[in-house]
């Protein structure tokens, strides 16, 4: 069943960058992953301000401790738990003498004019909190919760990167072969409202021993249109294989034997550069803001 009618040259073959960028990033998975990063970057970013962690992790070393008095209490937009958060304003005197005023915030806490424990880094009051009380409108812990959407997206963007990186080797080093459908199942995966199809190939390698490729996609005639479909196999072990009309940025073959390009790359680096830049602005956001 092998052939070389599609013409590839001889490996090692050049793999064009945004063939390649095509190839490991333009599938649907890692796309995914990178719009859930991206859209958790952007919830960081607008949380931030409101979470302050730079001002918090002041409090992790050694504190200095002065007494103070409620002056204020208003309450915030924010709810945590159904209960608006509220500002408790505070003043205080240090151990030089300055006097001091701050904010601190909490769905519950002590009455206007009643006496509190205000806390404070070493050395520096004007960074001071009350004692048991957030220096910011909302905990940092409450982060959490929201890392978790990019925790996902960074997830499936990496088992798709190490896909596409295996498909990119099988280009440029694999044995060109063709294969003929064996099976295909639905799976119970849509995209685009498109069902996804698992379709098993078998096809026979140079050894002359025969092996079997699985490929999924939403658009299996792709996959169907010609009775023996093109793919590349590992020469070092056929059963790693990849189907020619299965890789994202259809691959082509030029009149020299060569992969062409194909589509340009545009397209399928947006998403993972804006979930990039997006979580750079919040690495930006959680220095500076203290």
């Amino acid at each position: 069943m092998q052939s070389y009618r599609f013409g590839l040259t001889t490996t090692p073959r050049a793999v064009p960058p945004a063939l390649a960028a095509r190839v490991t990033v333009g599938q649907a998975l890692a796309q995914l992953g990178a719009l859930l990063g991206l859209v958790d970057g952007a919830l960081v970013c607008a949380m931030l301000p409101l979470v302050r962690p730079a001002r918090e992790l002041a409090f992790v070393g050694a504190l200095e401790h002065r007494d103070g008095r409620v002056t204020s209490i208003a309450a915030t937009r924010t709810r945590i738990d159904g209960e608006p958060v509220r500002e408790f304003g505070y003043e205080f005197v240090d151990g030089a003498g300055r006097q001091h005023e701050g904010a601190s915030f909490a769905t519950r806490g002590p009455s206007r004019g009643q006496a509190v424990s205000i806390e404070f880094p070493a050395g520096h009051p004007e960074r001071s909190r009350i004692v048991g009380m957030s220096g910011a409108t909302i905990p940092p812990f409450m982060l959490l919760p929201m890392s978790a959407i990019g925790v996902v997206g960074f997830v499936l963007f990496g088992v798709a990167v190490r896909r596409g990186r295996r498909a990119v080797r099988l280009l440029r080093i694999g044995e060109p072969a063709t294969g003929r459908l064996l099976a295909r199942t639905p799976t119970n995966t849509t995209i685009n409202g498109r069902r996804v199809w698992a379709l098993r190939f078998g096809f026979t390698a140079r050894d002359g021993r025969a092996y079997e490729t699985l490929a999924k996609s939403h658009h299996p005639r792709r996959l169907m249109d010609e009775a023996d479909e093109p793919l590349v196999y590992d020469p070092h072990d056929p059963s790693s294989a990849a189907m020619m009309d299965a890789l994202p940025g259809k691959p082509r073959i030029g009149a020299d034997g060569q992969l062409r390009e194909g589509r340009p790359a545009g397209r399928v680096v947006i998403l993972p550069t804006l979930a990039v830049l997006a979580w750079a602005a919040a690495l930006v956001l959680a220095i500076v803001l203290r």
